[in-house]
């Protein structure tokens, strides 16, 4: 992780469906890195999602630090693993989609794997905006 000793636990976010309320709660939530004096953050998500969104809401002065591994991230910042090739990702908010749905699974998978692994000491799944 970043150079110096940290003893904060590393906490892993799931992005949920992209097209829900996710992306904008986690957004929020996370915006300033307040929540970076109490805990690492890590979204499994994408970048590209999570900056459209950015955009939409027009937060501007926060920048999300993309990592590729949970050992990259920088205790200082909010971290984002991009779990998917997303260079074609367009956000539809409201829409339900298959390819949505299929990517929610995606970064769940991966936040589980990393998890097990020992690499965060927790996961929050967003689940926010199902219906059922």
């Amino acid at each position: 992780m970043s150079d110096h000793i940290n003893n904060k636990p590393v906490i892993g976010i799931t992005l949920g469906d992209y097209n829900g309320i996710g992306p904008e709660v986690i957004l929020k939530a996370l915006e300033g890195n307040q929540l970076a004096k109490q805990c690492t953050p890590i979204i499994y998500g994408s970048l590209r999602v999570l900056n459209q969104y950015r955009n939409l809401l027009e937060i501007k002065d926060w920048t999300l630090h993309g990592i590729q591994k949970p050992e990259q991230a920088n205790h200082k910042l909010t971290n984002v693993i991009t779990c998917w090739h997303d260079h074609q990702t367009d956000i539809a908010p409201g829409q339900v989609t298959a390819d949505a749905g299929q990517k929610s699974l995606l970064c769940l998978k991966r936040a589980v794997e990393d998890l097990r692994a020992g690499k965060i000491q927790a996961r929050h799944s967003n689940r926010a905006n199902k219906q059922g």
